[in-house]
């Protein structure tokens, strides 16, 4: 048999109903997805994160809209809500210059995503709409070039709030 793998495709599945007889997460339908740009290679994670889908590759980072609604206000009280037809309807990339080849490199915190990025030898956080170098903004980016950044670990110690880094 021809099996295909399709490493830049998000899938979804039906919406969870509370009481229903089988779970719904468990059911795929055939055109339930989207797929993302492949120029960046496989999707390496995917998480949640403040309401809001992201993607990682090895070369980018996106945002999927997921139920996307537009709220709009009119001449009565309070705001009219438009909805697209689609669950997966679309996709942003924050960046293409940076991304993870690593799935335990990409980590939360309670505030912002951190990740290792091992093509450009360098540390990262997302903070709202874009990427923050954070290893050249401490100035350890000299101490990172220089490491093998075959095995990387990332870890966040809520007790602490600290992120840690393992390479």
């Amino acid at each position: 048999t021809d099996t295909k793998t399709f490493d830049t495709r998000i899938v979804v599945s039906d919406k969870k109903i509370n009481g229903e007889y089988t779970d719904n997460w468990t059911k795929f339908k055939f055109n339930n997805y989207l797929d993302v740009d492949g120029r960046f290679d496989a999707i390496t994670k995917i998480i949640t994160f403040k309401n809001n889908l992201f993607f990682f590759q090895p070369t980018a980072v996106g945002i999927a809209s997921v139920n996307q609604r537009s709220l709009i206000q009119d001449n009565q009280p309070g705001q009219l809500v438009l909805g697209t037809a689609g669950i997966l309807s679309r996709y942003d990339y924050i960046t293409d210059k940076s991304g993870s080849e690593n799935y335990h490199s990409i980590i939360t915190s309670d505030d912002y995503i951190y990740y290792a990025d091992k093509r450009r030898k360098r540390f990262n956080k997302l903070v709202p709409g874009k990427e923050e170098a954070i290893s050249v903004v401490k100035g350890i980016d000299s101490l990172l070039f220089d490491l093998s950044w075959n095995n990387v670990r990332c870890g966040f110690d809520k007790g602490y709030n600290e992120v840690i880094l393992s390479i």
